[in-house]
């Protein structure tokens, strides 16, 4: 999934993937950011954090409103976007879950997929201790585990695709404290704006993690009620 960094002057885009220290790649004049299409997919499994960047002016960065694109211009962005990726890193929350999934990945840990999903349970349901501690027996059984971590290997591009042409109301449900995403609300904004106009809208649950469904479900259930009464029973 591209993201994109506002600069004065237009708009620069770059991707990331994995987990752990921040590498970014920049490419040269003329160029653009798949020009490590190869090398960025090969850091990522030896522990590094990757972006690749376009430089100003190439590939999926804005054209047009650049005053310049002087190397002292191009050093500058580069500055910007370290300074922005590694922003996210001092939100508490979002830094601690990426340690955990990263380690999850990285060492193929159990209990460090275990100390994630406390993270995202900021507010405990009653049965926490005996839910997780069924999950933690289902995920010991030979072979569960690989299976589980090869869903580290995919990425949202296949979700994220068909969404333009999405042609039914769909609901967007998460919770403010979602330790996945640095700014839950701007992430389900974001599908929002990729579906067409209309058809999208966004619920945010206060206080709620990655599971609001479990931890607030009586929330959640009116929520949906209200959006199937209002979208399917009318």
């Amino acid at each position: 999934m591209t993201d994109f960094l506002d600069i004065d002057g237009g708009r620069i885009a770059y991707d990331v993937a994995g987990e752990g220290p921040l590498t970014v790649l920049a490419h040269g004049i003329g160029d653009r950011r798949q020009a490590y299409r190869f090398l960025a997919p090969a850091l990522v499994p030896a522990g590094f954090r990757v972006a690749a960047t376009d430089m100003r002016g190439h590939g999926d960065s804005s054209i047009g409103d650049w005053a310049s694109i002087s190397r002292t211009d191009v050093a500058g962005d580069l500055v910007a976007l370290i300074r922005h990726l590694g922003g996210l890193l001092r939100i508490r929350r979002y830094r601690r879950a990426m340690v955990r999934m990263g380690g999850t990945q990285i060492f193929r840990s159990l209990r460090l997929w275990m100390s994630y999903l406390d993270v995202a349970y900021p507010g405990k349901p009653a049965d926490y201790a005996d839910y997780m501690a069924a999950l933690r027996a289902k995920l010991t059984e030979p072979g569960r585990m690989a299976e589980f971590l090869k869903t580290f290997k995919t990425t949202p591009a296949d979700a994220e695709a068909p969404l333009p042409s999405i042609r039914c109301s769909a609901l967007i449900i998460m919770g403010t404290e979602d330790p996945d995403f640095a700014d839950p609300r701007a992430e389900a904004e974001a599908i929002v704006a990729a579906m067409p106009a209309g058809l999208g809208a966004v619920a945010m649950i206060e206080g709620a993690g990655h599971y609001p469904h479990a931890q607030c479900p009586d929330e959640v259930a009116g929520l949906i009620t209200s959006f199937l009464r209002e979208h399917t029973l009318a």
